[in-house]
């Protein structure tokens, strides 16, 4: 008789990076604490990216689905402030202060749960940059699913082109490691390779360009799929 699978708790994830934040964990950087890949200087060829694709793709409305606390979105929100934006994060205590922050923008506490798998707000452009790294496998597969779902022109997501195996040898069911008392350890992930690339072309996807982002080692990059006619 076969044994039932093990149970997840994705939500532990919430008191996690509650925690990381709180604590500032990840270290004070440009005065955020979403850690040094948040920073101005290392999401600056992002934002110029994101900043070509609002115009030329005509992005009336953007969902991003771990905003942070915002130190890079706001640069973005500046240039194009007819734009509908929604930030999601797992985190409370970032969702509380960006609603003190940023009063004119709209933000929502989802748990993991339902990021991963669940119904998310629909969007024109859908950003998910440094997300799926710091989930198990098998939850960013669904992640990836659940946000190309979520899109009705195009989705930016971070990927990794050194990276030859995203299975790492591992059992795709559970994070790699942990991170800092508890918070996802994050990990390399390549968008291109399985299991994620079927995901993308079987919602009718198609890669349309990238920029260099903040991790050099791992050949980081902010990839945009494009919704085809």
């Amino acid at each position: 008789m076969s044994q039932p699978q093990p149970q997840r708790d994705l939500n532990r994830m919430a008191d996690a990076f509650d925690a990381t934040y709180a604590q500032i964990k990840w270290g004070s950087h440009d005065g955020q604490k979403s850690g040094p890949g948040s920073t101005i200087e290392a999401t600056r060829e992002c934002v110029r990216f994101l900043d070509s694709v609002i115009r030329e793709r005509d992005v009336r409305s953007i969902l991003d689905v771990s905003c942070g606390n915002m130190r890079w979105q706001k640069l973005l929100i500046d240039m194009h402030p007819n734009v509908k934006f929604i930030g999601l994060d797992v985190s409370k205590t970032v969702i509380e202060e960006n609603r003190r922050n940023f009063p004119g923008l709209k933000f929502e506490c989802v748990n993991s749960a339902s990021a991963v798998s669940g119904r998310l707000p629909k969007a024109d452009l859908v950003i998910c940059r440094h997300t799926m790294m710091h989930l198990a496998l098998e939850d960013a597969v669904n992640m990836l699913r659940n946000v190309t779902d979520s899109a009705s022109k195009c989705v930016c997501v971070t990927t990794h082109d050194n990276v030859r195996d995203n299975f790492h040898g591992q059992d795709s069911r559970v994070p790699i490691v942990k991170d800092v008392e508890g918070a996802y350890k994050w990990k390399a992930l390549n968008m291109r390779l399985a299991p994620f690339e079927d995901i993308v072309r079987n919602r009718s996807f198609a890669e349309f360009g990238s920029c260099k982002d903040a991790n050099k080692h791992h050949n980081e990059r902010f990839v945009l799929y494009t919704r085809c006619a």
